[in-house]
């Protein structure tokens, strides 16, 4: 008689990657399992225990033979960053998806499943799943990727068309051309990362990204400055691959234009010396830079909910208030 796996996703961020391995998963489980999914909303202030017991409710509910709560947050035993909370006599697990690392992150969510599917089927006393070295840089990788940095350039897009608005004004001004000719390669990557951290920063202070430490009480994350101090570090990192990924679209762009539409005589002219495909390259680089600058201004005009979803904290306190105004 087949049986029945429960995968209980967070809807926010994991629930769209589980969808996608449904299938793989049932054809790598031993025996015959059919595998369902769910959406179910977790909480840091949330003790491991809590999430077992709602999970378990969630199989009794549905009929399932197993269940395994799948969440974006990090998980913590004993102060132990761990993978999984297996509960085989309750046939209950959870699963901290960040812990599995950034890419390829399908494969590795399989492979997870499958492993804690099997440790469930084992029997046995309550157990976590530890990750191995270098697990704390894995962990804040894979809460980076699952943010989907690349997709906040999807989500910026005021402050990208503000930005490239910029750029092709710098890029046609002669005193720009005489600038990006005479820094140094040092000072020229200086700009590049200011630009970036400008950019990064105001979008921390208008959208109120940076995650303050509170009272909370300790749940599968320490509460206070750590938790804090986790989330933020998420958070800037997540903006600056985002960030940057936008820079590089708008470099591009840049250096396809300036080689389209500026002639090599004018333009040696203006520079006095003869020219090259460098200065075409650190022309481009300078006024990106300077048009990520001008983006920032464009990214107050950008849908509040759309950016603010890269940042876990906010993730969190959205998730806190939906919880506390479920009835009952």
């Amino acid at each position: 008689m087949p049986k029945t796996l429960g995968l209980v996703a967070d809807p926010v961020v994991v629930a769209e990657t589980v969808e996608r391995t449904v299938t793989d998963i049932a054809a790598r489980l031993r025996g015959d399992w059919h595998v369902r999914v769910d959406e179910q909303t977790f909480t840091a202030g949330q003790e491991l225990r809590e999430l077992s017991q709602r999970a378990e409710e969630l199989a009794d509910e549905h009929g399932w033979d197993a269940v395994i709560g799948l969440t974006d947050l990090p998980m913590v035993v004993d102060g132990e960053i761990v993978l999984a909370d297996v509960s085989p006599r309750e046939r209950v697990a959870v699963l901290s998806v960040p812990a599995l690392g950034p890419l390829p992150l399908r494969r590795r969510l399989r492979r997870a499943v499958v492993k804690v599917a099997e440790a469930l089927e084992g029997g046995g006393d309550r157990r976590v799943i530890r990750i191995s070295r270098g697990g704390h840089v894995r962990l804040m990788l894979g809460m980076v990727a699952a943010n989907h940095p690349v997709r906040l350039i999807r989500n910026l897009t005021s402050a990208g068309a503000a930005a490239l608005a910029a750029t092709a004004i710098a890029l046609m001004n002669s005193n720009v051309w005489l600038l990006s000719d005479r820094l140094a390669p040092l000072r020229m990557a200086a700009v590049l990362l200011l630009s970036v951290a400008i950019m990064v920063g105001w979008l921390i202070v208008h959208y109120d990204l940076w995650e303050a430490a509170d009272d909370e009480e300790e749940g599968i994350l320490p509460a206070g400055r750590k938790r804090a101090a986790l989330f933020n570090a998420a958070t800037v990192l997540t903006l600056a691959a985002g960030v940057i990924a936008l820079y590089a679209l708008l470099l591009a762009v840049a250096l396809a234009s300036a080689a389209l539409v500026i002639e090599n005589s004018v333009f040696a002219s203006t520079l006095g010396h003869g020219v090259s495909a460098s200065d075409y390259v650190e022309l481009a680089v300078f006024a990106t830079s300077i048009g990520l600058v001008g983006g920032a201004l464009g990214s107050g005009f950008e849908s509040q909910d759309a950016v603010r979803r890269v940042a876990f904290g906010v993730r969190e306190r959205h998730r806190r208030e939906k919880a506390h105004a479920k009835p009952g």
